[in-house]
This record gives structure tokens, sequence and C-alpha cells, in this order.
């Protein structure tokens, strides 16, 4: 009755909200019948009598099945609306309970992350694009605090104009200067969202030559490349580095673009 695929969805359905494979089936069956004993849960589920009680004891522990007093026991489910409530509220519980749990872990083993960041002198890490590649930009963006620079394919300001609208916005808010240098064929044009970010902590220069990879720079301290020139979706791999050597042969390379770019209104 359960391995059609007209039940087979329901039962994954109710594994996702707490239940286990075994249990999910049994709930159903008792759903459909209404009121069953254990022998009729039996052939409905097509499952051996032994299994079919450790499961029922298991979903009444989980107030989600009720029984009844009788010769022979008959046990007959919750109303769906009200069981799929109760088996949401103990997976929150469960996650809150998780989340507490790893609150309560991190910050009593603070003081050996503590320990072992500053006994790291420079670090070279490679992190996966996408949402790590995201975490790693909003940690960067919430850190700095003097100065920005940055290379970036027009193609990709275009693509993700929110983003770094955002980005950019946020970083002046905080008073930091912004210098970005863009690369665009002739006559192409920067998207006008980013007009009204522009000031005298926010300069914009554009560049024929597409570059290598593109990079931000931030604080003159750390650097995060990408791995290729562009960073449209998804969002490419990048290298955070921090070494002082690196980041000052960057920091130079940047300057001597910037000089040989050209200023721009958009």
């Amino acid at each position: 009755m359960f391995e059609d695929a007209k039940y087979t969805e329901d039962i994954q359905t109710l594994v996702d909200i707490g239940l286990t494979y075994r249990q999910s089936k049994i709930f159903l069956a008792l759903s459909l019948l209404g009121k069953a004993n254990i022998s009729a849960l039996s052939a409905t589920a097509k499952m051996d009598r032994a299994n079919v009680y450790r499961a029922m004891k298991q979903l009444r522990e989980l107030k989600i099945v009720q029984v009844s007093i009788t010769n022979p026991t008959t046990f007959e489910a919750l109303p769906l609306n009200d069981a799929v409530q109760l088996l949401l509220e103990g997976k929150k519980n469960k996650y809150m309970n998780a989340a507490l749990k790893a609150k309560k872990f991190l910050k009593k083993h603070r003081q050996n992350c503590i320990k072992s960041e500053n006994s790291i002198e420079s670090q070279f890490i490679l992190i996966p694009g996408g949402k790590l590649t995201l975490n790693k930009l909003e940690e960067l963006s919430n850190s700095i605090t003097e100065t920005h620079d940055g290379v970036l394919c027009l193609k990709d300001l275009q693509n993700r104009s929110d983003f770094f609208y955002s980005l950019f916005k946020k970083l002046l808010c905080k008073n930091v200067k912004i210098r970005i240098i863009v690369s665009c064929k002739k006559n192409e044009k920067l998207p006008k969202i980013f007009e009204s970010l522009l000031n005298i902590n926010f300069k914009i220069r554009i560049t024929e030559k597409e570059p290598y990879d593109t990079f931000g720079i931030w604080d003159k301290k750390r650097v995060f490349l990408t791995v290729s020139s562009k960073i449209s979706e998804p969002m490419t791999d990048g290298l955070f580095v921090d070494n002082f050597a690196v980041v000052g042969l960057i920091q130079e390379y940047f300057e001597l673009k910037w000089v040989y770019s050209k200023p721009i209104l958009i």
C-alpha cells in the first residue's frame, strides 16, 4: 500500500518534520483507516506486529496517537492539522535547543579560538563560492574602518548591482574611502544606480583591459581575490590573504592600475 508513488511523498513529508520512516508509515496508515488495532495496522502497512507495536509506543509518546481501551485495543491518529503542528513545534524546539548548546559550546571554547587566531601570523585561505564567500565579504565589511580598493568587471557590476550598491553604501556610512577600477569596453556605461553614491569618498575609474582576476583590498591589510576574472552567479571561489608582503604587492599593483585608468562621472 505504501510502496507506490502516491504515498511515498506523504511519508517523506512526515519524515522531514520529525518522524522516522517506520513511524511515518504507521501514522499515515492509521490516519487513512480512522481507527484500527495492531493486526489491521500490520496488514495495511505491510509491517510485522513487533515493529508496529514499537512504532505505536513512540507515536503515543509524541502525543499524535490516542489509544482506546477496548478488546482488542484500538488506536486513533490525531487530526492531521493538529499532528503536523505538534511535530513542527517539536522540531522547532529541538533546533532552538541545539542552537543554545552551540552558543554555549562556542562560549566555552572562545579562549582557545582567540589563542589559535593570535598564533597565526598570516593566512592564505581558499573560500568556496556562494554563501561562504558572501559570509566572508560580510565579515570584512563589518570590520573595515578606513579604505577599500577594488578591481571589478563591468559585467559583474551589472549582474550584481544590488549587492555592490548595498556593500558600497554600507562602507560609505562607515566613512570608508572607496576606489574602484572597472574593466569595460569602449562606449560601455556603468549602472546608473551608483550615481547617488558618488562623492569625495567614492571614486570610480575605468580601464579597457580585462583584469587577470578581480579583488578587493580592505584597509590595506587584507585581500580577497577571485580565482577568475568573473564573479557573477554563482559567485566564484576566492582566496583570502592577510600576509603583509602579498597584500603590499597587490596594493602596489592597484595603485599602478589606478594611475593608468580613466576617471569617470556616471
